[in-house]
């Protein structure tokens, strides 16, 4: 049984929003795949995720599940880290053109998820 504490929901990183093209690179054998999907933190888990790609057979059979688990939470916060990175390059922006508009407050709504290694 995996322990789903090693996979958190991130709820509170994207507030309850779908984090678009989420994409992991794996490897299957000799060759690397490149799979992608979207994580919807009120539906998906890392540990969902991981055993959607295991039944579906799109996970390398060889990789054991917690390191599967691992990569995806891994790539769910490189993406929240993306996301929230171009959020303040928008929000910078606007700042730059409306004086006195506090754009950065909706850069702050995708902040990206803190390890708690």
């Amino acid at each position: 049984e995996h322990d789903i504490e090693r996979c958190p929901l991130l709820v509170d990183t994207v507030n309850g929003r779908v984090v678009n093209e989420v994409s992991m690179e794996v490897k299957q054998g000799r060759h690397k795949l490149n799979l992608a999907f979207d994580f919807n933190p009120k539906t998906d888990s890392p540990l969902t995720i991981a055993k959607e790609l295991q039944d579906s057979k799109l996970a390398p059979q060889e990789m054991p599940f917690e390191e599967l688990c691992d990569a995806i939470d891994a790539a769910i916060n490189v993406r929240c880290q993306q996301i929230a990175s171009q959020s303040r390059r928008v929000a910078e922006r606007e700042a730059a053109t409306s004086p006195g508009h506090d754009a950065l407050a909706s850069a702050k709504q995708f902040q990206p998820p803190q390890r708690s290694d």
